[in-house]
């Protein structure tokens, strides 16, 4: 889930992780393609995979949970570059957790540190390792009851520890240090 989908953000593992992986799911990429990036992202993937990986306009907010919450892996494939990529989270994450969903992410700074915290939620991949990003998807496909656990741990991890509920203490002692 993105803005806009396009080069330089994360697509490119994906399409090169795709060669690593059993066609046995589909990868639904939501948000608005820049230019012709549909097409070119097609011609990058396996062809087995052309079905499988599809394109979804981007709808409103207030749908977004409901849509991730019909799937089972949520992608984060951040870069280190800007640098705000690398030291910040995304709210995908966030809310990947908050759906239950298993979380592949890249390790970035800050995403490492969300993986940190999430008692095995996320796991992490090298921004430049396709291999890794395939064997963690082909891992789920093949053991649906690890992928069921992974996914009861996303969402006890967004409850006790990724949730307003719990940061918005620390958020007002952060403002109140600071002012």
């Amino acid at each position: 889930i993105s803005q806009a989908l396009g080069p330089g953000r994360g697509l490119e593992l994906l399409a090169a992780a795709l060669r690593h992986c059993e066609p046995k799911f589909t990868v639904t990429m939501v948000g608005n393609p820049q230019g012709n990036y549909a097409e070119t992202f097609s011609g990058r993937i396996p062809p087995e995979w052309r079905g499988r990986a599809v394109f979804q306009k981007q709808f409103k907010d207030r749908e977004v949970l409901g849509f991730m919450a019909r799937h089972h892996v949520g992608l984060a494939l951040e870069q280190k570059q800007p640098l705000n990529r690398d030291l910040t989270v995304t709210n995908k994450i966030l809310q990947y957790l908050l759906c239950g969903l298993a979380v592949v992410a890249t390790d970035t700074k800050g995403q490492i540190e969300i993986a940190d915290e999430s008692n095995g939620a996320v796991q992490l991949c090298g921004t430049d390792n396709p291999t890794a990003l395939g064997g963690l998807l082909n891992g789920w496909v093949r053991d649906l009851a690890s992928l069921q656990r992974v996914r009861r741990q996303a969402s006890k991890t967004a409850m006790e520890k990724f949730c307003w509920e719990k940061e918005k203490l620390r958020f007002a002692r952060l403002v109140e240090r600071s002012l």
